[in-house]
């Protein structure tokens, strides 16, 4: 709810607009990922450089990826680049919250990732770590993004059902109220 609000508030000034839904949808939906895998410290203090990292994976992977992934393209070097810088950036928070455990509530993955042991008891390593929560930003990230743009396009595109939306909104929240599990 937090990212919800804070997104509406320094994007939309009025009631009404015109947005691209797509691309919306999509920072919205890495802000709230990147709080729920990543935890608060990363969210407020390195979403940026992580966001920026996030982009050039996800440009790094085309249709010749598939077929020739170390392919001498811009694309795969900025990706594996952005990879690398990744690997460093979440080893040293990982170190720093091995360091202070206080810093963190330990609900997000990441505190739960870098406390993973194999079966064996070896633990798992930083890159390990980063791999995963790289793999749960992307399959996160795009469903959710693609489901929400199709959803609220389906809703826009029916006036009848734009009208019981609102009407159901307006009978379960009150304009100042916080929103909860329980009312969802």
């Amino acid at each position: 709810e937090k990212e919800t609000r804070q997104y509406l508030k320094q994007n939309f000034t009025g009631d009404e607009g015109e947005i691209d839904l797509l691309n919306a949808l999509s920072e919205l939906t890495i802000m709230t990922a990147s709080r729920c895998l990543h935890g608060d410290d990363v969210r407020e203090q390195m979403f940026k450089e992580v966001s920026k990292l996030y982009h050039d994976l996800d440009q790094g992977l085309t249709p010749l990826t598939v077929f020739w992934p170390n392919a001498p393209t811009n694309a795969h070097f900025k990706r594996n680049a952005a990879r690398k810088k990744m690997v460093d950036l979440f080893s040293e928070v990982i170190k720093e919250r091995r360091a202070d455990r206080g810093k963190t509530d330990g609900t997000d993955i990441l505190s739960i990732f870098m406390d993973l042991k194999y079966k064996d008891g070896t633990k798992i390593t930083e890159e390990q770590v980063t791999g995963l929560l790289i793999a749960l930003l992307f399959a996160g990230q795009h469903t959710s993004c693609i489901t929400s743009t199709w959803t609220s396009l389906f809703i826009c595109n029916n006036l009848e059902i734009v009208d019981r939306v609102i009407k159901e909104q307006n009978e379960v929240m009150k304009a100042d109220e916080d929103l909860s599990f329980e009312k969802l």
